[in-house]
């Protein structure tokens, strides 16, 4: 995160400052200076780049692990006896895919870590369109607490993207990117392609997806009436907007996005 002008201190990289020479300077790193902008703890850069090294395969637990093992999630969800058994389970699956390995029972980290994977389940079940009441019987997190973790969770992911980028990790963006659309929506990945459309909510997408419209082809090609009955008229008149070809076949096709 930091570099030196000069390289007399260059074999004991953790000198104390005092003893840097009057002729030396520190100076912020492109790297240093962007994790300063994002307001997160240099140990969390860290632990963000040399864990995006290891993952095997981004899944979306793994990911949601990742963050979770950030100082700024914190506080982690307290683990219960009743927990032990899925968190296990968890474990087993995706094991191989966390960056950090499980510690010993005995280790001091042990706890931190289990909690770390139940924060990650209660992120998970939001990903995969469990509702607030589903999730305040299960975690016991509130709607309120809800949106404040969300919050986090969507600055801890734009600041992951931001790393990976500038730090090479360029096959891992995609996945960073969409697991934060699907947090900021509380949505399975299949409807990602129609929460883009303004006007689209979680419950209006899954309304869609599950009447057979899938993408922006089938939502092209269904009649407007038929998308009225399901949406209200004005509704599908403003999608059919945003999808319909411009009445000049030569221009492209223009689709209307939000801001998502």
């Amino acid at each position: 995160l930091i570099e030196k002008s000069k390289s007399s201190l260059k074999n004991n990289q953790f000198a104390q400052a005092s003893a840097i020479s009057g002729d030396e300077k520190l100076a912020a790193t492109a790297l240093g200076r962007r994790v300063s902008e994002l307001y997160i703890y240099p140990i969390t850069s860290n632990n963000i780049i040399t864990s995006l090294g290891r993952i095997r395969s981004p899944t979306p637990f793994a990911l949601l692990h990742l963050m979770c093992r950030c100082l700024e999630a914190r506080p982690l969800l307290s683990v219960k006896k009743g927990d032990v058994q899925v968190i296990e389970e968890v474990l087993k699956k995706e094991g191989p895919n966390l960056a950090g390995r499980l510690p010993d029972e005995w280790d001091v980290d042990y706890e931190d870590y289990i909690a770390s994977v139940k924060t990650a389940l209660f992120f998970n079940s939001w990903v995969e369109e469990n509702g607030e009441d589903s999730i305040l019987e299960k975690f016991n997190v509130a709607p309120g607490e809800l949106r404040a973790r969300l919050d986090i969770a969507d600055w801890l992911f734009y600041s992951m993207g931001e790393l990976a980028l500038l730090v090479g990790f360029q096959e891992m963006l995609k996945h960073i990117r969409k697991l934060r659309i699907r947090l900021e929506y509380g949505i399975k990945e299949e409807l990602l392609p129609l929460i883009k459309l303004k006007g689209v909510g979680r419950v209006r997408a899954r309304l869609l997806y599950n009447s057979n419209i899938r993408d922006l082809g089938d939502l092209r090609k269904i009649p407007v009436e038929s998308l009225a009955r399901l949406v209200g008229q004005k509704t599908a008149e403003n999608l059919k907007d945003q999808v319909l070809v411009s009445v000049d076949a030569s221009k492209p096709l223009t689709l209307a996005f939000s801001g998502a």
